[in-house]
């Protein structure tokens, strides 16, 4: 997903996706240190607290949304984490709960994974790699052994929650444009949402229909599929809230056309409807659970 909404901003691939520069970037746009860093063209990677699971002889990456941390959590162990790195002369940005960035003023030859490609697999696969990618990985070994001794990891274990025993680097790159490409974003994700303040676009409630928003040109709009078990509620709540009135929208003349992007694994499925498709009433519609249904199967567990 990350590679999408980059590219979307007209974001270029440097050898990962540069996630981190653009959350440490809009973190605080407005602040003196944040145009140093600019101009000092400091590398940024994010660093995203994870729980790795044993399994048998391998450990697992689970997905970072299930830790559920909270703002006094992750502020704890942020600031644990961060004297350690300050001793390496790193930069540590504190984002959100979820997300947090390193900054290094020395560019790296690293290439990582973003989290979602990698969960739910034995993380051996997905470790970075690239000629710089060993001193990363003590760094994240020594932050391991700091994470294990947490009181607030011990807390959390006794009350049957996932400690928090790694970090999860990746997204690295340097500062680069962002295109303003869209004139409204309405988004919860930390990414799109950096990306929104970066572009200068308007940050717009999701609570309202979407019928009741003013006019834009260009907007992106982002909804979450609850986990499963909630799947066929979250696709009624998509069709209600979303996709019905997106229709009447193309039907009124509102909109010109819809696209919509499916993050899957592996990549991303883009459909897109425009107004005059409304007319091809020779085609036969199908329902969102009929379109997945016809994917891979791998697809479809993702």
């Amino acid at each position: 997903m990350a590679g999408w909404v980059c590219a979307a901003h007209g974001i270029e691939r440097q050898r990962d996706w540069p996630a981190g520069v653009i959350l440490a970037r809009a973190s605080d746009e407005a602040s003196e240190d944040a145009a140093a860093d600019a101009n000092e063209r400091w590398y940024w990677l994010c660093a995203q607290p994870v729980h790795l699971a044993v399994d048998r002889d391998s450990l697992v990456l689970q997905s970072p949304s299930q830790l559920r941390l909270s703002a006094h959590e992750s502020r704890e162990l942020f600031d644990a984490l961060k004297q350690h790195f300050d001793q390496e002369r790193l930069n540590v940005k504190y984002v959100e709960p979820g997300i947090w960035c390193i900054g290094t003023r020395c560019h790296q030859n690293l290439s990582t994974t973003e989290p979602e490609l990698a969960q739910d697999r034995d993380v051996d696969g997905f470790l970075p790699g690239g000629a710089d990618a060993g001193w990363w990985q003590r760094l994240i070994t020594e932050a391991q052994m700091i994470l294990h001794e947490h009181p607030v990891n011990a807390a959390r274990e006794a009350r049957g929650e996932a400690p928090v025993n790694s970090v999860w680097i990746w997204g690295g790159g340097v500062p680069a444009g962002v295109d303003s490409r869209f004139d409204a974003m309405c988004v919860t994700d930390p990414l799109l949402r950096a990306l929104a303040r970066l572009s200068q676009a308007r940050l717009i409630d999701g609570s309202a229909s979407p019928l009741a928003w003013p006019a834009f040109d260009n907007m992106l709009a982002e909804f979450t599929l609850q986990a499963e078990g909630a799947v066929d509620a979250s696709l009624s709540a998509l069709e209600q809230h979303w996709l019905s009135p997106a229709w009447q929208g193309l039907s009124s003349r509102r909109l010109d056309e819809l696209t919509l992007v499916l993050p899957l694994t592996g990549g991303v499925t883009v459909c897109r409807c425009s107004r005059s498709e409304r007319r091809r009433f020779w085609r036969r519609p199908q329902s969102i659970s009929g379109f997945l249904s016809r994917l891979p199967e791998t697809v479809r567990r993702s």
